[in-house]
């Protein structure tokens, strides 16, 4: 028994370290089970910058997938919004702005946000795709 309350520590130890938040876990950005692997990878690089891991296991999920649906876009947006460092918040919100799918109640809810780089993201992401229709 000793041994399934010691797995659990380190995972805790981890999600702290970290700083993921159920979300990242919910949404599949990263899995439970490969949380240590993971963990211990970034922690023999040195890099004492815990939002570059997270940075990491989100691209990797981004690329992972084919498509995302507009909930799951939304989620991914407002789990930036919630990120324990604001610059790395912002860039998953403004990728969620980029991608393709970005839908109109996405790009609404960036128009009032209280970023500003959210906000001129979006405008860009505006024109873009309004050029890209012409």
């Amino acid at each position: 028994m000793k041994r399934v309350d010691d797995l659990q520590d380190v995972f805790e130890m981890y999600c702290s370290r970290f700083k993921l938040s159920d979300g990242w876990f919910a949404l599949g950005l990263i899995k439970r089970e490969e949380l240590c692997a993971h963990a211990s990878e970034f922690i023999a690089t040195g890099d004492r910058n815990t939002e570059h891991f997270r940075w990491k296991q989100f691209l990797e999920f981004l690329e992972s997938r084919q498509s995302l649906g507009e909930e799951e876009m939304k989620k991914l947006y407002e789990l930036g919004k919630i990120d324990s460092d604001r610059s790395m918040g912002e860039s998953m919100m403004i990728r969620m702005l980029k991608h393709g799918n970005c839908s109109n109640a996405l790009l609404a809810q960036a128009a009032e946000s209280k970023r500003k780089s959210v906000r001129v993201a979006k405008r860009k992401s505006v024109r873009k795709s309004s050029q890209v229709a012409n």
